[in-house]
């Protein structure tokens, strides 16, 4: 997640601030004209700091030029789901884009409990990345019109 995030910075025009919500403190969001949410799906699900904050500022980021984005697995139709609920139902809506960048595992990083989930689903023991760049840059595009 950290490098998508990473990534999709070196593409868009102007001056950019990442936010780790489990790590850091968020700047008030009413300074920002864009803003660009992404989060990591595991079993269907995002990381609950991100739908919290979403929730939480509903009103405000509906006021705003919105990107969502998530690092998964799923290639099919699938992911569009996984998103609807990984957001709230208006900020899904009202995005002007949805991107889907791929996915990355480091098992050093892996918590035991993620290991084992990895091992079970993917049947892999090692990490490997997939991220999508394509994507990257085409939602970057977007969020720079």
């Amino acid at each position: 997640m950290e490098k998508s995030a990473n990534l999709l910075q070196e593409k868009l025009n102007g001056e950019t601030t990442i936010v780790n919500l489990k790590e850091e403190t968020v700047p008030n969001i009413d300074a920002f004209d864009n803003i660009i949410l992404g989060g990591s799906v595991y079993m269907g699900r995002t990381q609950k700091e991100l739908m919290k904050f979403a929730k939480n500022n509903l009103q405000k980021l509906l006021e705003k030029r919105v990107g969502l984005f998530l690092n998964c697995a799923e290639n099919t139709e699938k992911k569009y789901e996984q998103c609807k609920n990984c957001f709230p139902a208006e900020l899904y809506n009202k995005a002007i884009v949805k991107g889907f960048f791929g996915d990355e595992i480091t098992w050093e990083k892996c918590s035991f409990f993620h290991k084992l989930i990895i091992k079970k689903i993917k049947k892999s023991k090692e990490s490997y990345s997939n991220i999508d760049m394509e994507e990257i840059a085409k939602f970057a595009e977007l969020m720079n019109a």
